[in-house]
């Protein structure tokens, strides 16, 4: 079932006037984060999109200039699957989907972002929600699931890997051990891109190494220099 939360979030006694300066504050922190050329990478904005049930809205990337890509990309993550189980959200940005976890009844989530900008915004956002089973940390990622205990009944794994790994080059032990430690794995990725410049079966092939079972759920045009496509994997452990 459709959760209608999922797409107004709570603003949990926070007014539109709260939700606007809070936003603001957080574009300014975003400033010193800058591009390939110098200039300022968010232009006053942030990455993920979010809508609240007050009517306040923070401003976010939309590829298609109608809504912002976190919603876009939302119903291609499986979060039927969070019900009373721990999620982890790796590269979680503001945390838009971590968030969307704990809406969905996660017992416990935690997104791990390795920018301090993105962080700061995610807590800020906490506290507009409210969602106090939603902890971020502002670390490696594959430091982090190297060195995991856990197990998890999702992991949340949105345009990251072709960062650390172009082309999946290197990423067999990693890949082995998030594996290991969830049931479902959605992962998104960039096509046609320079760090991913493979097509979606080969994308599929890869993923196919460590779990059994994969499905490309959804391709869409993202930006200027490629596409986005959104897969759930399925572990030994389903």
């Amino acid at each position: 079932t459709t959760k209608p939360e999922r797409y107004k979030m709570p603003s949990n006694g926070h007014s539109q006037e709260d939700i606007s300066q809070i936003y603001s504050n957080m574009v300014d922190r975003y400033k010193v984060v800058l591009d390939n050329h110098g200039m300022p990478k968010w232009k006053g904005k942030i990455y993920q999109g979010f809508m609240f049930d007050n009517g306040a809205e923070m401003k976010g990337y939309q590829s298609d200039n109608v809504m912002p890509d976190s919603y876009k990309k939302l119903p291609f993550v499986p979060l039927n699957k969070c019900t009373g189980k721990k999620v982890l959200d790796l590269g979680s940005n503001q945390g838009f989907f971590s968030f969307q976890a704990a809406l969905h009844g996660a017992s416990e989530v935690t997104g791990v972002e390795l920018t301090k900008q993105d962080v700061e915004a995610a807590e800020d956002i906490k506290r507009i929600t409210g969602l106090d089973n939603v902890n971020f940390v502002n670390g490696d990622l594959v430091q982090y699931v190297m060195e995991s205990n856990e197990h998890y009944g999702l992991v949340i794994f949105n345009s990251v890997l072709h960062q650390i790994y172009p082309n999946f080059a290197g990423s067999e032990h990693f890949l082995q051990k998030l594996s290991t430690m969830t049931d479902y794995l959605a992962f998104e990725t960039p096509l046609n891109h320079p760090l991913m410049n493979i097509s979606p079966a080969t994308v599929k092939s890869n993923l196919e190494i460590f779990f059994p079972i994969v499905r490309l759920l959804h391709v869409y045009d993202a930006y200027s220099s490629g596409y986005r496509a959104n897969y759930v994997c399925y572990s030994n452990n389903v």
